[in-house]
């Protein structure tokens, strides 16, 4: 069964309450069990959230200061800092009105 998890309605739930918790990438395949511990590694210099990158995608497409930091996190994807910098010359140099 296949079931589609994310959505415009997803993001803006997100945006009115930020998740809570934490996330983390799987660097190995394996097992984990009660009592197992988990190391924090380190944090991106730049400081951008989870929460921030569903509110530019989903709401505040104008926060060029805080795209730019996106597409500096070497953790998110080449087509999430893309998408980033679509926006930001998007935003920064508009097309003119024909």
């Amino acid at each position: 069964m296949r079931r589609k998890v994310w959505s415009r309605g997803s993001c803006q739930a997100l945006s009115q309450k930020p998740p809570e918790g934490f996330y983390f990438a799987v660097l190995r395949e394996g097992e984990t069990g009660a009592g197992d511990t988990i190391d924090f590694l380190g944090r991106d210099e730049n400081r951008v959230s989870v929460a921030d990158i569903t509110r530019l995608y989903a709401f505040d497409h104008g926060d060029v200061a805080t795209m730019r930091r996106a597409v500096e996190v070497k953790a998110l994807s080449d087509s999430w800092r893309g998408y980033f910098r679509h926006r930001i010359e998007k935003t920064t140099h508009p097309k003119p009105a024909m």
